[in-house]
């Protein structure tokens, strides 16, 4: 009778060699079962132990890079927000110091209650000039100037007067039965002896409650003297 062969190794199973990497590991972590029969290897702790080592060698200063390289993209980042807040900043001024430039001009007439209805008519058309050039919100109905009496200054009543001068751009007389009036604020200097009217435009600093940076630029004093404290 002819011979059988035999087949070496265990019964329809695998020998441990058969089994690739993920298969040891995994049943080294028990998360995966090896079929009957196939006999899994004992963890090399000695590899575990150099395999931890060499990560640790490698991910250590891989993570102090990243690190360091996160702290340097944000002072980076703050820098550049920093720089582009302090040019907004600039500009925000600057823009405020061309606005609020003084005026000049010179009274037709020679009693100081004329001096006072020039000094409007003269504001009133740089405010219409401002509208046009788009640098004001109009329509501009009248211009109206208010003596502002400064006691530092009494003195040089003889010689000069401070002006709060109000700019209307929207007029309201239900309130109460009183006028309610809108627009803008302009101070103004008069020099009686030379007839010379000087006048501002005022920008009103934000409030306490306003957003962002306080953005203001004090008024010439060459129109505003004292005044400018106020605005």
């Amino acid at each position: 009778m002819p011979s059988e062969s035999k087949t070496s190794g265990s019964k329809g199973g695998r020998e441990a060699s058969a089994l690739g990497v993920f298969e040891k590991v995994g049943a080294w972590l028990r998360i995966w079962t090896p079929p009957k029969g196939v006999e899994v290897p004992p963890v090399p702790r000695w590899r575990l132990v150099l395999g931890a080592l060499l990560a640790t060698v490698v991910l250590v200063p891989a993570g102090l890079l990243v690190g360091g390289a996160i702290d340097t993209g944000k002072s980076t980042g703050a820098r550049e927000r920093g720089r582009r807040e302090a040019a907004r900043v600039a500009a925000e001024r600057h823009r405020l110091a061309i606005d609020q430039r003084p005026h000049s001009g010179r009274a037709v007439a020679r009693t100081r209650a004329a001096m006072v209805h020039d000094l409007e008519r003269a504001i009133n058309g740089d405010a219409r000039r401002r509208v046009r050039q788009g640098r004001l919100g109009g329509p501009v109905l009248r211009t109206f100037c208010e003596h502002s009496e400064i006691a530092a200054e009494a003195r040089l009543a003889a010689v000069l007067a401070r002006y709060e001068c109000t700019v209307v751009t929207a007029e309201n007389r239900s309130v109460k039965g009183y006028p309610f009036v809108t627009g803008y604020v302009f101070v103004a200097t008069i020099h009686f002896r030379q007839r010379l009217l000087v006048w501002c435009k005022t920008n009103p600093r934000p409030g306490e409650g306003a957003r962002g940076e306080a953005i203001a630029v004090k008024l010439p004093r060459s129109c505003a003297g004292p005044l400018r404290d106020l605005f």
